[in-house]
C-alpha cells in the first residue's frame, strides 16, 4: 500500500504537524505500507530530519517568506502555504508519482477545493485538523483534541460518509509513550520539572520559565530544558540556564517521554504536547502560545487537567510564577490530575489510525487474559453506542458500577476476561466468558473502528481454542438479539454453534453442548 502526507513544518508553523505525521508513518511502515512525504521548503522546514526516518521526500520550492502577509487565502492560515491553494494543489499532484492509496493531509491552510483537486491522485484522503474552521472533502478526518463538544465541530464541514475520528484516544504518540507509563504514586512532592514549549516557541516562554525557576521558591528543583529544533532564542536561553544550578538543556531529542516520564511536573504548551504529557500522566502548568491553543487549553483547564497560566500576549513572570507556587504545593490536586490525564489517552492512538488504514492480516491478533489496566477500555467499548443498543440493558453504564464490576469479574476465578491484541498490542476486542447456572455464557464485542473484518467469529473460534484445557467448561451458550446482524454473523459462521430462535424474548441462542469434541 503507498500512502503519501503533505504536510509543511517552518519557523512559523513549527514543527508539531510534522512529528505527528512521522509516528503515524513509523507505524504505517511497520504494516508494510510505502509511506513518502511532500513538504514545502519553508525556513525551518524539516525535510532533512523526514528523509533521516528514512522516509522518501518531494520538497516543493521554497516561496514567499513567512511574514505573515504571504499568499493571500480564504482561512486565517492561508498565508501559512506562502503560494495559493491552486498552486500548492498544482505542485502536489506533481509530487505525486503514482497514484497513492492514501493521501494523508495535516495543513491548516488546505481545505476542501484542494482536496478535490487531489482525488485524481489519490485513493482515499485523510485529513488530520483540530481548528474546524474550514470544509474538507475527505474519507476520514482525525481530530485528537479533547472537546466536550467534539462531534458537532465538524457537523456541516465534511461529507456524511466520512470516517471522523474525535478525541485523545487517536493522539498520535510514539511507541515510548506507552511502553514508559508510569503507575504514579497517589502523591508525591515536586522535585524535577521538564520544560518544553515546542519546536519554534516564538514568543520565548521557554526564558521566562527559566527566569521564574530561578527564583528563591523553586531553587532546589531539577529542571531539564528542552530546546525545540527551529527555536531561534537558544542563545539566550542556554545563557539563562547556565546561570541556574540543577539545570540541564536537551536539544535534538528523538523523544520527550524519558524526560516526561521521569519528571514530577512539566511547563509547556497547549498543543500536541498536551497528549504526551496526558499519556504519561504528567501534570502540566500550560501557556498557549498560538491562537490555536486558546480553546484547547481552556477546556482542558475547564475540566481541571491542566494548571492554566494564560496565553502568550498577557502572560508575565509574576503570573507564572504564582500559577507555579500552586502547581509545586498541592500534591493531591497533582495526584488527581494524573490519573484522570492518563485516563484521557492510552497511547495507543497512532496504532489504530494505522491499523484502520492498513489492516493487519488474521494471524497478526491474539487473545490474551484482560487486566486491570484494561478497565477504561471496557467500559469504552461498553459504552459505544451500538452495543448498547444491542445489550438486553441499553442504559448508559455509570463509571462507579462499571468500576465494581470489573474488580468482581476479574478477582472471579470462574469468569474469563480477554482482550483480542494485534501485533502491536492494540486492543481490538474483547470476549467473557462466566458461568450461568448449568452453562457458560459468552458475549462479546469489537471496537467500532474494526467491525465488518470478521474479528467476531475470530474472537469465538480464539476462546474455543482457550478453553479446550479447562474441564469446567463445557456447554457454551450465546445470546444475541434479533437485529445484531454482526453478531449473529460471528456465531453463524463459527461452524460448531447450533442455533434457535426464541419468539418470545425475539433472542437467538447460540449453543455448543460439548465443546471439547467440536470442530
Amino acid at each position: 500500500m503507498k500512502i503519501a502526507f503533505r504536510v509543511d513544518a517552518s519557523s512559523m508553523i513549527g514543527t508539531g504537524h510534522v512529528v505527528r505525521c512521522l509516528t503515524l508513518a513509523d507505524r504505517l511502515s511497520d504494516l508494510g505500507a510505502e509511506c513518502s512525504f511532500i513538504t514545502r521548503q519553508h525556513v525551518g522546514h524539516m525535510a532533512n530530519s523526514i528523509r533521516a526516518r528514512g522516509f522518501h521526500v518531494k520538497a516543493l520550492e521554497f516561496s514567499a517568506p513567512e511574514t505573515g502577509t504571504g499568499a493571500a487565502g480564504p482561512h486565517a492560515h492561508s498565508h501559512w502555504l506562502g503560494v495559493t491553494i491552486e498552486r500548492d494543489a498544482e505542485q502536489t499532484l506533481q509530487a505525486v508519482d503514482k497514484q497513492v492509496d492514501w493521501l494523508i493531509v495535516d495543513h491548516y491552510a488546505l481545505d476542501r477545493d484542494w482536496e478535490r483537486a487531489l482525488r485524481a491522485a489519490a485513493g482515499k484522503i485523510a485529513v488530520i485538523d483540530d481548528l474546524a474552521d474550514r470544509p474538507h472533502d475527505c474519507d476520514l478526518l482525525l481530530d485528537q483534541t479533547f472537546f466536550a463538544s467534539g462531534k458537532d465541530r465538524y457537523a456541516e464541514l465534511v461529507p456524511e460518509e466520512c470516517l471522523k475520528l474525535f478525541g485523545p484516544r487517536y493522539a498520535l504518540l510514539q511507541k515510548d509513550y506507552r511502553q514508559l507509563r508510569p503507575e504514579r504514586p497517589d502523591a508525591t512532592p515536586v522535585k524535577r520539572i521538564v520544560v518544553f514549549y515546542g519546536g519554534s516557541d516564538q514568543s520565548n516562554e521557554t526564558a521566562r520559565a527559566v527566569r521564574v525557576l530561578s527564583q528563591v521558591p523553586f531553587a532546589d528543583l531539577k529542571v531539564n530544558v528542552v530546546l525545540g529544533a527551529t527555536n531561534r532564542h537558544s542563545a539566550s536561553v542556554e545563557e539563562l540556564c547556565a546561570k541556574r544550578p540543577g539545570t540541564k538543556i536537551h536539544k535534538e531529542l528523538k523523544s520527550l517521554a524519558p524526560l516526561l516520564a521521569e519528571a514530577d511536573l512539566a511547563l509547556g504548551a497547549g498543543g500536541t504536547s498536551s497528549w504526551e504529557r496526558c499519556a504519561l500522566g504528567l501534570p502540566a502548568v500550560v501557556t498557549s502560545i498560538a491562537e490555536n491553543q486558546l480553546p484547547l487549553a481552556d477546556e482542558l483547564n475547564k475540566a481541571g487537567l491542566i494548571y492554566y497560566a494564560g496565553d502568550w500576549r498577557t502572560i508575565t513572570d509574576e503570573g507564572l510564577r504564582q500559577v507555579l507556587l500552586q502547581a509545586v504545593s498541592d500534591q493531591d490536586k497533582n495526584a488527581d490530575m494524573s490519573l484522570r490525564s492518563r485516563e484521557l489517552t492510552d497511547a495507543f492512538g497512532a496504532d489504530r489510525v494505522a491499523e484502520y488504514l492498513v489492516p493487519p492480516g488474521r494471524d497478526h491478533l491474539r487473545l490474551t487474559p484482560a487486566r486491570q489496566d484494561h478497565k477504561k477500555l471496557f467500559y469504552l467499548w461498553a459504552n459505544d453506542p451500538s452495543v448498547r443498543k444491542n445489550a438486553f440493558s441499553s442504559d448508559r453504564i455509570e463509571w462507579e458500577t462499571h468500576s465494581a464490576w470489573y474488580d468482581r469479574k476479574l478477582a472471579d476465578p470462574a469468569c474469563h476476561l480477554w482482550v483480542l491484541l494485534s501485533k502491536s498490542g492494540l486492543p481490538v476486542g474483547q470476549l467473557r466468558l462466566e458461568p450461568h447456572a448449568c452453562e457458560y455464557l459468552v458475549d462479546f464485542s469489537i471496537d467500532s473502528l474494526f467491525r465488518g473484518r470478521g474479528y467476531g467469529k475470530l474472537l469465538l473460534e480464539k476462546m474455543l481454542e482457550e478453553t479446550r484445557h479447562l474441564p469446567q467448561v463445557k456447554r457454551i451458550t450465546g445470546e444475541v438479539k434479533a437485529g445484531n446482524t454482526a453478531s449473529l454473523g460471528a456465531f453463524r459462521k463459527t461452524a460448531a454453534f447450533s442455533e434457535t430462535f426464541d419468539e418470545a424474548r425475539e433472542v437467538h441462542r447460540f449453543t455448543m453442548p460439548n465443546h471439547k469434541t467440536a470442530v
